[in-house]
């Protein structure tokens, strides 16, 4: 059987950009490739059969994945297509097996997100993948990555903006704090699967998140 996302392997790391500290960016998959993973959501193949749901606290428009084959390929990218990525690109993170995932649709629109506030995702890595963009605005912004007890600090004095594109993945550490600008036309859709590693509290409150932390480094 055709696997649901259809993913490119193996992946190289000189394909990964560095975007911002803890932040990166590649483009593995076609049009056709997103398209297509797309089609199957409007078929509710791959996803939840409700229309728009709120698939965590601060979005309220998207989906959450419900599908057992499409929750367990995004369940073991880590251990696959991301088990050489992660490791150098993240060189900070302990050992362990990522065991606990989310994964869900996010829906920006005219009907739907407009922007998205200042905020850390309730995970140790993020896998943020893009499958229709045709807006005007609504760049993902990195301020810098943040403990629990510095989440509130002021942005770093430089803050990156990256437009997506279909076919886009960013990978980035779950503290890097980041908002989306506000739409004004047009709509995105992104695909996104937070990891949490097994052992690990994912408050932000680690030692080893602390030593990325901007304000603790300073």
């Amino acid at each position: 059987m055709k696997p649901v996302l259809d993913m490119p392997n193996p992946s190289r790391l000189e394909d990964w950009r560095c975007l911002a500290p803890g932040a990166f960016a590649a483009r593995p998959f076609s049009s056709a490739q997103c398209q297509d993973l797309l089609a199957q959501i409007v078929a509710g193949k791959a996803f939840s059969s409700v229309p728009r749901e709120q698939p965590n606290s601060m979005h309220n428009y998207g989906m959450v994945v419900n599908n057992p084959e499409l929750s367990a390929q995004l369940a073991c990218l880590p251990d696959t297509w991301l088990a050489t990525v992660i490791p150098t690109l993240f060189p900070h993170l302990p050992g362990g097996r990522f065991g606990d995932q989310h994964a869900f649709m996010v829906f920006y629109g005219e009907d739907a997100e407009r922007e998205l506030a200042l905020h850390v995702d309730a995970s140790h890595i993020t896998l943020n993948i893009c499958l229709e963009n045709d807006a005007q605005g609504g760049e993902i912004n990195f301020t810098g990555a943040r403990c629990a007890r510095h989440v509130n600090e002021p942005p770093d004095r430089i803050t990156v903006s990256h437009r997506f594109e279909p076919g886009d993945v960013l990978l980035h550490v779950g503290n890097q704090r980041h908002h989306v600008s506000p739409l004004r036309g047009g709509r995105r859709r992104n695909l996104l699967v937070w990891y949490r590693l097994e052992t690990e509290v994912f408050d932000h409150s680690n030692s080893w998140v602390q030593s990325i932390c901007a304000t603790c480094s300073a």
